[in-house]
């Protein structure tokens, strides 16, 4: 699969571009190197920093999700 994340980015209007409509998929940013310059750097910090991955699959999920709660009870035991 393919990674991927979630962002919510909240902008001052004007530096988003007003002529949107519903068939566009891609949206104007005033200084938009410079957004994705930060973000980049932004996230490949918050990842590089990161001790642990995590993987979910769609099947079998419930065993996913408690193998990971016994692997964070784990953890906090060890301190």
């Amino acid at each position: 699969g393919k990674p991927f994340v979630y962002l919510s980015l909240e902008l001052p209007g004007p530096h988003v571009d007003v002529n949107v409509h519903p068939t566009k998929r891609e949206v104007a940013f005033l200084h938009e190197d410079r957004l994705c310059d930060a973000l980049a750097r932004d996230v490949k910090g918050v990842v590089g920093s990161a001790e642990v991955s995590r993987v979910f699959m769609t099947a079998a999920t419930g065993m996913v999700l408690e193998r990971m709660e016994e692997r964070e009870r784990e953890r906090e035991k060890l301190g």
